[in-house]
């Protein structure tokens, strides 16, 4: 992919004539992408932003990142950070590590997620504000909700219009039978249905908000870096570049060292925002110094800022899914890419436990090859979840990818409910109107089995034909294969059942929801777990920010790819009306 707009001859390998910035902004992914855009705005500010994967520039978007059914993306390992795997609780049923795709390309993970574009719910905010952040309530940060929105359906006060980011809905009308049958088993089950779901309400059955126009993916690089953004002369972008280490002198952040091909080049900033999601910042800042003084002591690394809090409260959404095979005139047709249609809150009723804390999704197939488009899927996660892990470096190797440990399920109220979930999603699909399309439902798993077999390659494709075609011929194959091949649990009934084997199962499957946050959180100047202050500014660093999903206190009751635009849209206008000081 070629790099836009560089300039002059003074910077090896790349011609870029200034070392010097206002602004250095690392990470274009969803946060990263908004602030460019923004602080660029002003023209006599210097902005680099620095991504470590490719370039996407406008009318140069591979096919498969701007297709609605994002598989294609998700399974692109030339778009993720490769060897990137995540634990879940050492010595704990299903702790194995599993790979945790996250964005190394222009756009970030929006340029690979599930293009969900739902704001969080008014209570999460009161939830921070509970932290002692001040400037987070839902007034504060509902305009900026507004800002990033093109709202395509819906109108009015609550919504944006003239945002970058074009968010619409497929209407009801348009859905497959396994969609239209699971919504009105969700009714039935006494989830109203409601046209919008980013009205702030925590309980409904909802047609699903995408970031998506005429069919096609708008990462935020579509959304913020368009062609004129580019063409600005103080902003320069810089891909296939990767940062090292953050530069500082007696608690003030210098500049970035960055490696580009062979060549190693120090940067020098004004100010560093490091936008390397929930992961990468902590790691980032972690091999510059600033963390937990022991980790550091152990990876050999000089203290440049003590803050124990780097890399911990990693929170993400435990997930399980029910699937069954569907009957032919129930499925997706051809015509149709989308396949993530509806979304639903609902309250678990659990003692503490907020309204809307558990989430329930639609799936219209569960896998791009031919028998993943014979099966729908019901994910349900927990939406506000409270167990939290660990980002470490690898001591063996602290420039490589990090130790990651979700520890999913460690706090027991998270276990509870996602037991009581599938519970919840076995009589939903005893109704009656998805026993018609969807019977003999079923206990999935997201196993490395299933990773291989969802990857484009031609032996999978032609595998699955091969099966699909099988199962629609006989219903005697099809139960042989489901019952010793896909579905090894056997009946669904009798696995919930048995408590013991219903919370074993849970533990052994539970799988995150690429939803991960936290590990740099925003706190009081003086808390000791805090990273951050309510500005997202590094406690006891000067000129160093972070800004991305790793700065929340708490894990907001949604996905967080809008949440973390949204933050980036909000310190924005912060540090423009700082002029630049951190």
């Amino acid at each position: 992919m070629s790099i836009p707009r560089e300039r002059g001859d003074t910077f090896p390998g790349s011609g870029m004539a200034e070392r010097a910035f206002d602004y250095i902004i690392v990470g274009a992914g969803s946060a990263g992408c908004v602030l460019a855009n923004r602080l660029s705005a002003d023209p006599s500010s210097r902005v680099l932003l620095l991504e470590a994967g490719h370039d996407t520039p406008p009318g140069n978007v591979p096919d498969d990142i701007l297709d609605s059914y994002p598989h294609g993306a998700y399974y692109n390992a030339a778009y993720h950070w490769q060897g990137l795997r995540v634990a879940n609780g050492a010595g704990r049923p299903g702790s194995g590590t599993k790979a945790y795709e996250q964005g190394r390309i222009m756009g970030g993970s929006s340029s690979i997620n599930g293009m969900m574009a739902i704001r969080a719910l008014p209570s999460d905010f009161d939830d921070w504000q509970g932290h002692g952040l001040e400037g987070w309530s839902w007034g504060d940060v509902a305009p900026y909700y507004r800002r990033l929105e093109h709202d395509i359906d819906m109108q009015g006060a609550q919504h944006g219009a003239d945002g970058p980011l074009p968010i619409r809905r497929i209407p009801r009308a348009d859905w497959p039978g396994f969609s239209e049958a699971a919504c009105k088993a969700l009714e039935r089950a006494g989830l109203p249905f409601r046209a919008d779901h980013n009205d702030g309400s925590a309980r409904g059955v909802y047609p699903m908000p995408i970031n998506n126009r005429n069919d096609r993916r708008v990462s935020a690089a579509a959304a913020y870096l368009k062609e004129e953004v580019r063409r600005r002369d103080n902003l320069t972008i810089l891909c296939d570049t990767h940062v090292e280490a953050i530069r500082s002198e007696r608690r003030k952040a210098l500049g970035v060292t960055v490696l580009r091909g062979q060549e190693r080049i120090e940067l020098t900033g004004r100010q560093m925002i490091i936008c390397c999601g929930a992961l990468n910042s902590p790691a980032l800042l972690m091999r510059s110094g600033i963390g937990d003084p022991a980790h550091l002591g152990q990876a050999g690394i000089e203290i440049a800022n003590p803050r124990p809090g780097v890399g911990a409260n990693l929170q993400d959404h435990p997930t399980v899914a029910i699937a069954a095979f569907l009957s032919p005139e129930a499925r997706l047709p051809k015509s149709v890419r989308r396949h993530l249609l509806f979304g639903a809150r609902y309250s678990s009723g659990a003692s503490g436990c907020p309204p809307g804390d558990m989430y329930v999704l639609g799936a219209n197939q569960v896998a791009w090859h031919s028998i993943g488009k014979q099966f729908g899927a019901l994910l349900a996660w927990v939406n506000k979840s409270y167990s939290c892990g660990t980002v470490r470096l690898n001591l063996q190797n602290p420039q490589g990818a990090p130790d990651v440990d979700l520890n999913l399920l460690s706090d027991s109220r998270d276990l509870d409910r996602l037991v009581q979930a599938v519970r919840f999603l076995a009589e939903v699909f005893a109704s009656d109107e998805l026993a018609r399309v969807a019977p003999m439902p079923f206990a999935a798993s997201y196993s490395e089995r299933e990773r291989k077999l969802g990857r484009h390659t031609l032996r999978n494709r032609m595998m699955a034909a091969l099966g699909a075609y099988v199962m629609d011929r006989s219903r005697t194959a099809r139960n042989y294969i489901i019952g010793k091949m896909v579905a090894p649990e056997g009946e669904l009934a009798a696995l919930i059942a048995d408590d013991a084997r219903l919370q074993d199962w849970v533990l052994r499957n539970v799988t995150h929801g690429w939803h991960a946050c936290g590990t740099c959180r925003m706190g009081a100047r003086d808390d000791p777990g805090a990273v951050l202050d309510s500005e997202c500014r590094v406690i006891g660093m000067e000129g160093l920010r972070v800004v991305d999903a790793s700065i929340m206190p708490v894990i907001v009751s949604a996905n967080t790819n809008l949440t973390t635009m949204m933050i980036a849209e909000k310190m924005a206008d912060r540090i423009i009306a700082e002029g630049g000081r951190a």
